[in-house]
């Protein structure tokens, strides 16, 4: 079961990384299975990581400023993100300028051993093969919605 789906921690890149000293909780709106979040980008900043929870769990991304983000989890079809692992994050690149980022999605939580039981086969099926799961230059994939 998820903890306050309503609820993400943000981080700021301000130069040097993502670190725990430039991080911020905000709360969005919840309609049905739906969260909605307008969260600010602070002066500075120059990409965003939103973690919308600590646990494994499959996102759908609706609607995200700039129509593209980067994921650390398994892309599936239609802006799905399969989390097997703890920390998923999605994370806004180039957001010098940037007001705010307007984001909606729609979480499901996912237990640690469904997770973990399907996580090999579902990550495995979406590539062409294992090899290029291995040899990816990031562990992050990007999704456009």
């Amino acid at each position: 079961m998820l903890k306050r789906i309503d609820r993400v921690k943000v981080y700021y890149d301000l130069g040097g990384g993502f670190s725990e000293q430039d991080t911020c909780y905000y709360s969005g709106a919840v309609m049905g299975d739906v969260v909605s979040l307008s969260i600010p980008v602070v002066d500075g900043a120059k990409s965003v990581r939103i973690d919308p929870t600590d646990d494994p769990c499959m996102v759908s991304i609706k609607k995200i400023t700039g129509n593209e983000a980067l994921v650390n989890g398994c892309l599936l079809e239609g802006g799905k993100v399969f989390y097997n692992a703890p920390d998923p994050q999605i994370i806004v690149e180039n957001t010098t300028g940037m007001k705010s980022i307007e984001l909606e999605y729609v979480i499901s939580s996912l237990s640690s051993e469904f997770a973990g039981a399907v996580g090999n086969a579902v990550v495995l099926s979406h590539r062409k093969n294992a090899a290029e799961l291995f040899k990816r230059k990031s562990p992050y994939e990007k999704v456009r919605v």
